[in-house]
């Protein structure tokens, strides 16, 4: 049987990646025997068959060091989501201990708030009246009523008029 390129040189069941400079070079078609006109040729020594390709250190030690970035990234998303929440918990604490101070003033504030605005309203009628007996003693159409009122003098024009009781209606007895 003659060799033949496809069974002198078998290809590995899985091929390798192998760089041009570390490939097995094949030796052309013709051998030794090219110009010699025998039919037979001479056994040839098997080709080195390729090792198959180990992974890279690089390449493990750049998933290695993606795996650490991704690790790197959760445990600072973690630290900046365990910063916010304690920011926002001592925020809330402050925000409650002010509120807890500030109810009891408040509280004392609308009962003194109260007390004013009755005291207002008692103000304001007290003061209606004293604008209405202002513009009373200054109205110059009751000015003589005022006088009287004030001096208990009479009117030389009027006369007084004093009311008795009756002394049959005392007894009992009707006219």
């Amino acid at each position: 049987m003659y060799a033949t390129r496809d069974n002198y040189y078998p290809q590995p069941a899985r091929r390798s990646r192998l760089s041009s400079s570390q490939r097995p070079r094949r030796q052309a078609q013709g051998h030794a025997f090219r110009n010699s006109g025998s039919a037979v040729r001479a056994p040839q020594p098997p080709a080195p068959v390729a090792q198959p390709m180990r992974p890279r250190p690089k390449r493990r030690a750049t998933q290695a060091a993606s795996r650490a970035a991704g690790q790197r990234h959760v445990t600072n998303l973690t630290r900046e989501t365990l910063i916010k929440l304690s920011i926002n918990t001592v925020l809330i604490g402050i925000s409650a201990t002010a509120l807890a101070k500030l109810v009891p003033s408040h509280l004392t504030q609308r009962s003194q708030l109260r007390e004013i605005r009755s005291e207002l309203s008692f103000t304001q009628a007290r003061v209606d009246k004293l604008r209405t007996e202002f513009s009373r003693t200054f109205d110059p159409m009751q000015a003589q009523s005022v006088m009287q009122q004030q001096s208990h003098l009479i009117d030389p024009n009027q006369r007084p008029v004093v009311f008795t009781p009756n002394i049959s209606t005392l007894n009992g007895e009707m006219d």
